[in-house]
């Protein structure tokens, strides 16, 4: 019977599990500003992020493209203005990252644009992570199995030499599909319930 492979790299999604915004507060500004339901403007917000998330769009023209869609000014879609302004960084998350990184690899998968990715490479500092995998730069998107077996490549590692973290089950089921160790992130306390059992 061949032994399970030890985990090396633990590997977080940035968005709801590092950073914490809520889109539901942007969109009911964004429906306030344009006097459209909030279902409207998700639908056009979400209808072009994949394309501005894999770096096929500028903030620029995602915003004039928004603005469009939603009759409003482009300087009014405020992108990355309001999430400036909303982000948080839970400090326990980063704390664990951080802890973690004494024993383990750790590294970032994130769906995420060019503009908030680099606020929050400044936001986070250089050292939280030892690999960050961002969609804006790899051209792929999760849950495409693609973007995860990119990681891999990169950390040199097996799939079940990894722990992924995510929010999002979608996310989380990618990375499953190819064999690495996952976890659906709910909060500090059931994380570490789960790391316990899979790190120990």
């Amino acid at each position: 019977m061949l032994m399970a492979e030890a985990i090396k790299a633990v590997i977080f999604d940035i968005g709801g599990v590092v950073a914490v915004f809520s889109n539901n507060a942007y969109y009911k500004y964004l429906a306030k500003a344009s006097g459209l339901s909030v279902s409207q403007v998700r639908k056009a917000v979400l209808g072009r992020v994949p394309a501005f998330e894999t770096g096929k769009l500028t903030v620029r023209r995602f915003e004039a493209a928004i603005a469009a869609s939603l009759g409003i000014k482009a300087g009014d879609v405020m992108w990355l203005r309001f999430y400036k302004k909303h982000v948080t960084v839970d400090t326990d998350v980063v704390d664990l990252i951080r802890e973690l990184h004494n024993s383990y690899v750790t590294a970032c998968i994130t769906n995420i644009d060019a503009s908030k990715y680099a606020f929050m490479n400044r936001l986070l500092g250089r050292y939280v992570f030892d690999y960050r995998f961002a969609s804006c730069n790899v051209h792929i998107r999760k849950p495409d199995r693609r973007i995860y077996r990119y990681a891999l490549g990169k950390l040199k590692l097996m799939p079940k030499e990894t722990l992924f973290i995510d929010n999002q089950i979608e996310n989380v089921r990618g990375a499953r599909s190819i064999g690495m160790h996952s976890v659906l992130y709910k909060n500090r306390r059931q994380l570490d319930i789960s790391l316990d059992k899979l790190l120990e």
